[in-house]
């Protein structure tokens, strides 16, 4: 992988953790009228850092850990916020979202490898 592409794919992931982290914590975040949306939501969101991230490093371990760890401390600082509450559905829909990614990362090929066959 190019430095090039690394670079684009390891910020936009990082404003990807921005952005998880920002609407975690914010006290009314924007919600859709969806079945199941506060389930979903949080699960998707850890898919999909898991996945990014996984893309760039073969310890996707380690990387996992680390979204799980952020994921219990969001919901911990959530519950003491006061405009929030810590969740135990949330925390479990973190936890299957990393593990959806993790699997995805696993099974599936790098966007990163496309995109390097793009570039001219």
């Amino acid at each position: 992988m190019t430095t090039h592409w690394r670079t684009i794919w390891t910020g936009t992931g990082w404003g990807l953790v921005a952005t998880v982290i920002v609407l975690s914590l914010i006290p009314s975040p924007p919600k859709a009228d969806l079945p199941l949306w506060d389930t979903l939501n949080p699960l998707a969101a850890y898919a999909l850092l898991v996945f990014w991230f996984a893309k760039l490093t073969p310890r996707w371990l380690r990387l996992a850990a680390g979204r799980l760890s952020l994921g219990g401390r969001l919901e911990l600082i959530q519950g003491l916020s006061g405009d929030r509450r810590a969740s135990l559905p949330d925390m479990a829909a973190n936890t299957l979202g990393v593990l959806l990614g993790a699997t995805l990362a696993d099974h599936l090929p790098s966007p990163l490898a496309w995109l390097e066959t793009r570039r001219t």
